[in-house]
């Protein structure tokens, strides 16, 4: 099942010095009627993504089955926001 992302922002990071430079991607998503409010963390390469819901995270969620989502849900949407970003 694939989902909507929408209110896309783009920031790619550098991993220290020698660590692989990831993506985060901040976007909303309408899951089961509710607006969420999420942010991907987008490495190169099919699987290296993690998705949370930022709201749960801000109150202190962030355990497996209970802020965790699909990323092939998201992926194609995610992997064109950062190669729109550039």
């Amino acid at each position: 099942m694939k989902i909507k992302i929408t209110n896309v922002r783009v920031s790619y990071h550098r991993n220290g010095i020698d660590g692989n430079g990831f993506h985060v991607v901040l976007f909303d998503t309408l899951i089961d009627n509710e607006t969420r409010h999420m942010v991907a963390t987008v490495f190169e390469g099919q699987g290296n993504i993690a998705i949370l819901d930022v709201s749960l995270l801000a109150a202190g969620v962030y355990g497996f089955a209970e802020n965790s989502w699909l990323y092939e849900s998201f992926e194609k949407d995610l992997y064109e926001a950062v190669r729109r970003q550039g």
